[in-house]
């Protein structure tokens, strides 16, 4: 077995998840920002670090994880477990377009599958974790607002290769833009899109961050947005 990856609070078993933890979650679950959410849903939670990242900053809230994959789930369940947070995690081997929860989430949060054609895999579980047939962006956006409650936020990230396609779905999807954070790996390279989504008719705030300078480094920015949850100096 390998070695866990640290955190500060939590650590992160990924010996059988296709999806390993990575930039994308880390700026990801950084970036959340919500009032007070109670529940909150990670949807594909994969290893379930999102999940912990939820549960270490928001101490009050209840976390459902849910994930499609059974080799996930064993790293999920043992993460979830482990830490301690446990008491206030829930997790679940569900299709995520075929949940019926009993109650609604003021925070969702995914870091969803969104290649198309790319990194096709003869494991089928690595397809379901990178590949948008897996979950469609449309899906997606209309089984999450089915499930927000009156206060709820949307956060994910999406590839900056099809902008208009995403702003579309977006907005015929009925949600409104909250934030839209525009991720560069370095200065000149647009990578992700952070997006954060509300019920409620919201002022859009345009945001920007980079990773990485010119040599390589992480940025300052970088760096303070993750410093909760780093486990080692950067």
């Amino acid at each position: 077995m390998s070695t866990p990856f640290k955190f500060k609070h939590f650590e992160i078993h990924q010996d059988h998840s296709a999806l390993k933890v990575g930039t994308d979650a880390m700026v990801l679950g950084s970036l959340v920002e919500a009032n007070n959410p109670k529940h909150i849903l990670d949807v594909g939670s994969g290893t379930g670090v999102i999940a912990c990242m939820m549960l270490q900053k928001y101490i009050h809230a209840n976390v459902t994880a849910i994930e499609i994959d059974e080799s996930s789930m064993l790293d999920l369940s043992i993460n979830l477990n482990q830490s301690d947070f446990s008491s206030r995690a829930q997790f679940l081997q569900k299709d995520f377009l075929a949940f019926e929860p009993t109650s609604t989430y003021d925070l969702i949060v995914s870091n969803p599958p969104f290649y198309e054609n790319a990194l096709i895999s003869n494991m089928e579980s690595s397809n379901l974790a990178k590949h948008v047939k897996g979950l469609p962006l449309r899906s997606l956006l209309l089984k999450s607002k089915k499930m927000a409650s009156s206060k709820g936020l949307f956060y994910f990230i999406w590839p900056t290769t099809n902008d208009a396609e995403l702003f579309d779905e977006i907005q015929s999807s009925g949600w409104y833009i909250y934030r839209k954070i525009k991720i560069f790996g370095k200065i000149d390279q647009a990578k992700r899109w952070v997006i954060a989504l509300s019920i409620q008719p919201v002022q859009t705030r345009l945001e920007e961050l980079i990773l990485r300078d010119k040599e390589g480094r992480y940025t300052e920015d970088y760096k303070q947005i993750t410093i909760d949850f780093h486990g080692v100096k950067l």
